[in-house]
C-alpha cells in the first residue's frame, strides 16, 4: 500500500513538474480548465498541437477528457460546425476507461473565442452545450490560456 501511495505521489510530481517547467521560455505549458454540468476540473499537462489551419487541445484528468478543435488559426469566435467536414469542435468523455457512444459527448452549440495566439501559445474561452448517443445533454464551459502548441 505505502509503495502504491509512493508511486501516485511521484507521478503527480513528474506530472506537475511537466506542466510547469516543460518549455523552453519558462513559461510552462500553459493551462486548461472547465466547468461540467456545474463540477470544475482541470486538465493535467494540457497538450496543443497545429495541423494546417487547425489547432487541437486535448486536457486529460485521472478519468475525464476533453478535445477541443480549431479551425483556424487566429483569434476569432469557431462555432459548433464540423471542421473540414469531419472534426468535431469539441468532444468530451466523462470516463475514458469505459467504451461506447453512450460515454462521448460531441458539441451542438455553442462557440469557442480564441482571443490571443501568439508565439506558439493560444488562449481562448468556450461555452458548449453537449450531447451523447442517448441525447443525454450537458453544459460545458471553460477557458484555455497561454497554452503551448506544438
Amino acid at each position: 500500500m505505502k509503495k502504491m501511495f509512493f508511486a501516485a505521489i511521484v507521478a503527480v510530481t513528474v506530472t506537475l513538474g511537466i506542466s510547469t517547467t516543460g518549455c523552453k521560455d519558462g513559461k510552462g505549458i500553459g493551462s486548461f480548465t472547465a466547468t461540467i454540468n456545474g463540477e470544475t476540473w482541470t486538465a493535467l499537462a494540457p497538450t496543443g498541437v497545429k495541423t494546417g489551419n487547425r489547432i487541437t487541445i486535448t486536457g486529460l484528468s485521472l478519468s475525464k477528457q476533453i478535445v477541443i478543435n480549431i479551425g483556424g488559426v487566429t483569434p476569432g469566435t469557431y462555432s459548433m460546425s464540423l471542421i473540414e467536414g469531419q472534426f468535431q469542435p469539441l468532444v468530451y468523455t466523462p470516463d475514458v476507461t469505459q467504451q461506447g457512444a453512450q460515454q462521448t459527448y460531441t458539441g451542438t452549440s455553442g462557440s469557442i473565442v480564441v482571443t490571443d495566439v501568439t508565439d506558439g501559445r493560444i488562449t481562448g474561452t468556450f461555452s458548449v452545450t453537449a450531447a451523447n448517443a442517448q441525447l443525454s445533454i450537458i453544459g460545458i464551459s471553460g477557458q484555455f490560456t497561454d497554452l503551448k502548441f506544438f
